[in-house]
């Protein structure tokens, strides 16, 4: 199937509890989500067990899609979402996240968006994140904030069903495509060889930043073609006749 034509997808990584993958995908039957992906499953899918919280919810569950790495999802979607129960804070790049109420606000009407849950025990690891364009939370008690993954699927599924009973604001709008992000990264990369940084962690840093900025601002394909020409006029003002950009200091990582 065409990118373009991909509905939001339910992605878990490393289930290993057959019961919460049939609880899954019952919920995404309650909200109108049909798409389960599943990465490298740990359990087995046709169990009494998954089948029997499945419910009607089970044609999910037998349709599932699975994957070995998070890597070919990411090659076959536009945008994924992860989700976390760890907050990161200042300057945690990694794990700096956005309301879950705006994204899927954002998402609603796009095509080929994965949002994607952690394993039961330990979710997400840190270079798993990297290869997602940003990161939610769902807002829970400090002294339990660890949601069980049939529950927190059940309140990401909620708010993108009521989000999509209304008349989307930018339903009219085409946004950019996972290959013009791409060639935005690739720019990007061009114009961080060129630009003179003190250490060599903070191009890495820059490189960090611009990626969560280009997923979490939704370009639009206007946006994203005039962020092309900014690249090319920095490159072409250091490497070229014109007068050449001044890097400030980026301050603490």
């Amino acid at each position: 199937m065409d990118i373009a034509n991909k509905m939001t997808a339910i992605v878990l990584v490393e289930p290993e509890t057959p019961g919460n993958v049939g609880a899954v995908a019952r919920v995404m039957k309650n909200f109108n989500l049909k798409e389960l992906i599943l990465i490298n499953p740990k359990c087995k899918l046709d169990t009494p067990e998954a089948i029997g919280r499945a419910m009607h919810g089970r044609e999910i569950l037998e349709n599932a899609i699975l994957y070995k790495s998070l890597e070919q999802v990411k090659q076959k979607y536009n945008l994924l979402i992860a989700t976390t129960a760890k907050i990161g804070k200042d300057p945690h790049i990694v794990r700096e996240t956005i309301s879950l109420k705006t994204i899927i606000s954002e998402i609603v009407n796009q095509k080929g968006i994965c949002i994607i849950f952690g394993r039961e025990a330990s979710g997400l690891r840190n270079e798993e994140l990297l290869q997602c364009d940003f990161l939610v939370t769902i807002p829970a008690s400090k002294i339990y904030p660890v949601l069980n993954i049939s529950h927190a699927v059940g309140v990401v599924c909620y708010e993108y069903f009521l989000a999509a009973q209304e008349e989307h604001h930018a339903s009219h709008i085409k946004f950019a495509t996972l290959k013009e992000k791409e060639r935005a990264m690739l720019m990007l990369d061009e114009v961080l060889q060129v630009l003179p940084f003190n250490l060599e962690k903070k191009r890495e840093t820059q490189r960090r930043v611009w990626k969560r900025l280009i997923g979490k601002s939704f370009l639009t394909n206007k946006e994203v073609y005039s962020l092309f020409g900014f690249f090319k006029r920095i490159k072409r003002g250091w490497g070229g006749k014109g007068k050449k950009v001044i890097v400030a200091d980026e301050g603490k990582d």
